[in-house]
């Protein structure tokens, strides 16, 4: 058989390798199977099988097209196809060239192979919003951005730069009186807001389908966990945790969940949950 030249790309670049890669024909002696094993991209290939086979026999949507769908997997099974999977995971991350990253790239693309089945399961929906929706919303954040504007122009004087955005917001929210004393007024009229009032624009972002990644917004996740410290400390590691909408709303409402029992439980008269 013809072993391939494994020379080095320039300076490990993914470019060069590619550029010196050339499809190598293997023979299928089982006697020189051991010697190309030796080869890089042979032994890629052959990993790169294994983990498209095992994917297809652990993945819950098996044979979902089929007349007779196979059998699912014992859980022995499922433990050693686990176990196969983590290996060939290890080696293709042990084999050269840039090995961690290709194997993070075929983590995504069998991730979106789980995506198109799971899709083609469920009728192939279609992706587009409803365009009627979508308007309402735009024309609805359109309005509130021109009534922030309206207001911030008729509050007279001039807007004091201090260099950064948010301190520059954050000293012209006084509306023309001194900024200090407007500061002090809000510490004692405003006070801390209500944990689930806070978010209640986030409720309707997500009811509206627009399930928001929290860390987009880093001021406000950190708004979030504040409050959250103050009244939902159990459950402050399970915020810290989420990335989108719908996972912190469904902490929260776990979090409610316990509570109620804690404070529902003992002795007859239902305990009143405490959040602190």
């Amino acid at each position: 058989g013809s072993g391939g030249d494994g020379g080095g790309g320039g300076g490990g670049e993914m470019a060069a390798a590619a550029a010196e890669f050339y499809a190598t024909k293997y023979l299928t002696s089982s006697n020189l199977l051991h010697l190309q094993l030796a080869d890089a991209t042979f032994r890629r290939h052959i990993l790169l099988q294994f983990l498209i086979f095992y994917q297809s026999l652990s993945s819950p949507l098996r044979g979902f097209k089929a007349k007779a769908p196979p059998p699912p997997l014992l859980d022995h099974q499922k433990t050693a196809v686990k176990n196969f999977e983590r290996r060939a995971k290890q080696l293709l991350s042990s084999t050269p060239p840039h090995g961690d990253r290709f194997v993070v790239v075929v983590e995504q693309l069998l991730q979106h192979e789980i995506t198109w089945l799971e899709w083609k399961a469920d009728g192939c929906s279609s992706f587009e919003r409803d365009r009627a929706r979508v308007t309402a919303i735009a024309d609805s954040r359109r309005r509130k951005r021109e009534e922030k504007e309206k207001k911030k122009s008729e509050g007279g004087g001039g807007r004091v730069l201090l260099g950064n955005a948010e301190l520059s917001r954050l000293w012209n929210l006084d509306g023309g009186q001194a900024p200090l004393e407007a500061c002090k007024e809000a510490a004692t009229s405003a006070g801390v807001p209500d944990f689930d009032e806070f978010l209640a624009p986030l409720k309707e972002e997500l009811d509206d389908g627009f399930d928001s990644k929290l860390y987009t917004d880093k001021v406000f996740f950190w708004k979030v966990l504040r409050l959250a410290s103050r009244s939902r400390i159990r459950a402050l590691q399970a915020f810290t945790d989420c990335t989108t909408a719908s996972d912190l709303f469904a902490a929260i409402e776990k979090d409610k969940q316990r509570a109620d029992v804690v404070g529902g439980g003992g002795g007859g008269g239902g305990g009143v949950a405490t959040w602190r």
